[in-house]
């Protein structure tokens, strides 16, 4: 007699088996607790600047490209992306998850007073 055939044989012990482990794993599943879904806090750095009377093209040249360039190379920055307009640009830095966004943006800061004096 095999395995299964006991279970072919006695409908209501397969039955009734099968329910307990669906009772069981009912209970089990709710005393798990979560821990795949941590709170993440994405953090963003906006750097606006104001140019006023340049084109577009102007301010991208003289103002947002060697700012971006500086910023990328900040401590905990992910990445860098930025928008030039007449007069006026605004670069979005993205903080590297894991990383003191306090600390990044002080670097960002710092990165920022090393363009001005250049």
């Amino acid at each position: 007699m095999n395995f299964t055939d006991v279970f072919i044989n006695r409908p209501v012990l397969a039955i009734v088996l099968s329910a307990v482990m669906l009772l069981l794993g009912l209970q089990s599943a709710s005393q798990l607790s979560l821990r795949e879904y941590p709170e993440v806090e994405k953090s963003v750095i906006y750097v606006q600047t104001v140019y006023p009377g340049a084109s577009a093209r102007t301010v991208q040249g003289f103002v947002t490209t060697p700012l971006q360039r500086r910023i990328a190379s900040a401590k905990g920055v992910e990445y860098v992306t930025s928008e030039s307009n007449p007069g006026f640009s605004q670069i979005s830095v993205w903080v590297r998850l894991g990383e003191n966004s306090t600390e990044v943006m002080t670097e960002v800061i710092a990165k920022i007073n090393e363009a001005r004096f250049e």
